[in-house]
């Protein structure tokens, strides 16, 4: 097997240099799922983790080791439980807007440094899944995020599949709407929490 080595950091790593920045990466990552998506497969994993920039702002998906094709229903719960999807823990059917929640899950957490609830026991004895949550909005944990990025990392992240954005294309025009909202008040300095 032969494997590209990519020379640059997690986004855990990342520190990005605004949320202009912030932005123009996750455009680029809404690309590359849409394209997967395009050629038939989910990630079913992203995280930031699993997301690279390198010196030259080159951004690379990694780690497909739960990808699997649009719609396969996994018989048992994969994913990393901080950005799983409320359908992975339900053993539901794997879709585009799977990997809209986990990228959702991804920029909630860079952009708060808090976690999206999950939906997930929190231990082993407990069977019953949680039906609610109580996730605030990330407004209220960043006051600097500007609320067309907000609220679309919000919608990402809704529980049920239908109320997301259906493509990577729609997260893309809204990541666009959200830097023109930056570049019209020139308010880019509120950074990213990220470490």
């Amino acid at each position: 097997m032969v494997m590209e080595l990519v020379d640059g950091m997690t986004l855990e790593q990342y520190e990005f240099g605004d949320l202009i920045d912030f932005c123009q990466v996750m455009q680029k990552v809404a690309e590359g799922l849409g394209a997967m998506h395009q050629s038939g497969f989910v990630h079913a994993d992203i995280k930031p983790n699993n997301i690279m920039v390198d010196e030259k702002q080159v951004v690379k998906i990694i780690d497909f080791g739960q990808s699997c094709p649009v719609n396969t229903i996994k018989q048992r719960i994969q994913g990393t439980p901080e950005y799983i999807a409320p359908e992975q823990v339900k053993r539901k059917a794997i879709t585009p807007e799977t990997d809209v929640y986990n990228l959702g899950a991804t920029m909630y957490f860079l952009l708060t440094k808090v976690h999206v609830p999950t939906i997930m026991p929190q231990t082993e004895s407990a069977v019953a899944l949680k039906s609610e949550r109580d996730c605030k909005p990330v407004r209220e944990l960043n006051p600097a995020v500007p609320p067309a990025l907000a609220s679309l990392v919000m919608n990402c992240i809704e529980l049920s599949p239908d109320a997301r954005p259906a493509t990577m294309t729609l997260v893309h025009q809204r990541l666009a709407m959200a830097l023109g909202q930056l570049q019209r008040t020139g308010d880019a300095a509120g950074q990213p929490t990220v470490s």
